[in-house]
């Protein structure tokens, strides 16, 4: 079997071989490929509620909801000038979302080359984006020392200036808020709305992209912050400094309540493994 075999195409997730080998191998970190089938499969989840006996639950419509590619985010950062920024504005429907995840790796530093190289970055964190009308509020979840946090808020900051864009090209009154497709000169004294969160640490160097997905199941699992979500929609334009504690707090508890259980790294890779393995049968049989 070919090494880049292509074993599954999932809602345009492809998986190949190699990718299903850095699942199968329990020392190895996840890559953008392994992440973005796991983003993929919750936002089926969304859909239909039950998959594969496991069921997700939210009073957040799924049309809300962005789960984001993160090979897509790197684009955003290191190669997008306005008129991308545009087309994604669009393409993503923005103007409909109010949750993003946001997976970020180092390799998103606008001021390094890591990107460049094939696999560059090696540490994955969760920015959380939550949307109230014209307001917005980051919280970057990171399980390793908070060493992505400065990456964390050049991508808080992007995303803002992605937000700010409109999506009708015939609205000449719309000032362009990004100077040039470079991000290198981003003021991060001018960190907005954003917050670094508690979270449980790794103990390893090789499992920050699983405990990223787990915070972004967690999350999206839980009905208090959906709920509460919905009170803040009902009741108020903007976040205050009395809901963004409560809120920062709803989100951290859902994280460390899924995060608490031993193992949960292993075992989420392992059915990931074995999600894929499935799939894949059923792929690779109609695609001969």
């Amino acid at each position: 079997m070919s090494q880049e075999q292509l074993l599954l195409n999932y809602h345009d997730a492809c998986i190949y071989t190699s990718d299903l080998n850095i699942l199968k191998t329990p020392s190895s970190w996840l890559n953008d490929s392994c992440l973005y089938f796991r983003l993929t499969q919750l936002q089926q989840e969304l859909l239909h509620p039950v998959i594969n006996n496991r069921a997700l639950s939210s009073v957040i419509s799924h049309e809300t909801i962005l789960c984001m590619d993160p090979s897509v985010l790197s684009y955003i950062m290191h190669q997008c000038d306005h008129d991308d920024l545009l087309d994604l504005h669009q393409s993503l429907s923005l103007d409909e979302k109010v949750y993003l995840f946001l997976p970020i790796n180092d390799g998103m530093n606008t001021r390094t080359d890591i990107w460049r190289r094939p696999g560059g970055g090696s540490h994955y964190s969760l920015l959380f984006a939550t949307i109230l009308q014209s307001d917005i509020i980051f919280f970057h979840f990171d399980s390793y020392n908070m060493s992505n946090e400065t990456v964390a808020k050049m991508v808080s900051k992007r995303i803002r200036d992605l937000l700010q864009i409109k999506s009708d090209r015939k609205n000449e009154a719309v000032s362009n808020p990004i100077s040039s497709s470079s991000t290198a000169d981003i003021d991060l004294k001018n960190e907005g709305n954003f917050f670094s969160c508690a979270t449980l640490q790794q103990a390893n160097q090789h499992d920050c992209g699983l405990y990223t997905l787990t915070a972004i199941e967690a999350i999206l699992k839980s009905p208090r912050i959906s709920e509460y979500f919905q009170h803040l929609r009902t009741s108020c334009s903007t976040f205050s400094s009395k809901t963004v504690p409560l809120y920062q707090s709803l989100c951290e508890e859902s994280i460390l309540s899924f995060t608490k259980k031993e193992g949960f790294a292993n075992e989420l890779r392992k059915n990931m493994a074995e999600d894929i393995e499935l799939l894949s049968k059923e792929y690779l049989s109609k695609n001969r």
